[in-house]
């Protein structure tokens, strides 16, 4: 039988974190939602796939997706490509609305593994857990919007190919306060717009 209590290395260990939703998914049809599914999860699914040495923890509810990644710039090419997924489906080709629309936080900090008992299964928690979360619904549809902590590992790791334009002190949702964020975009698309 498994043993339900994390050890000391699964607690406060530092990972990268990323919460992603669908701008304008609670709004679709039961029929959309069975494409949605199928299109949209699916092309996600995919990318998970290729960074799946990177990615400790996947887990999603609806449009909802929560992942905890191994280091800031594995998190950071994941979240681009799963951008560049959203932005490769041809929405109205599948029967959905046009107006859908990817915004992911990210988020590099200590998280604490668990046996949640309700999905009897290990998950992940912890103050930067719930800071992630956070950042997401006040992200910009089709950006992702990273923490300073988060930039600075980047920078840090040498990933010249990668920037983070300062977008403000900006106060995150539910009142959990301001954080200074900053927008993640490959440098070859720095300059659109």
């Amino acid at each position: 039988m498994p043993s339900h209590s994390a050890s000391a290395a699964e607690r406060g260990v530092v990972r990268a974190m990323l919460f992603a939703d669908v701008k304008g998914f609670s709004v679709l049809t039961d029929e959309e939602l069975l494409v949605f599914s199928e299109r949209v999860l699916g092309a996600f699914a995919a990318v998970l796939q290729r960074h799946r040495q990177h990615v400790w923890h996947r887990r999603t509810w609806g449009d909802a997706v929560f992942l905890v990644l191994t280091d800031a710039p594995a998190a950071a090419d994941c979240a681009l490509d799963l951008q560049d997924a959203m932005a490769s489906i041809d929405l109205a080709a599948a029967g959905l609305p046009g107006h859908l629309a990817l915004r992911l936080g990210a988020h590099l900090g200590p998280v604490a593994r668990y046996h949640d008992p309700v999905i009897d299964g290990p998950d992940f928690t912890g103050s930067h857990v719930t800071r992630t979360a956070r950042i997401e619904p006040v992200t910009p549809p089709g950006a992702v919007y990273v923490t300073e902590p988060f930039a600075a590992a980047l920078v840090l790791g040498g990933r010249g190919d990668l920037t983070c334009d300062y977008v403000g002190h900006m106060l995150t949702d539910k009142n959990y306060g301001r954080l200074r964020m900053y927008r993640l975009r490959r440098v070859e698309s720095a300059s659109r717009p």
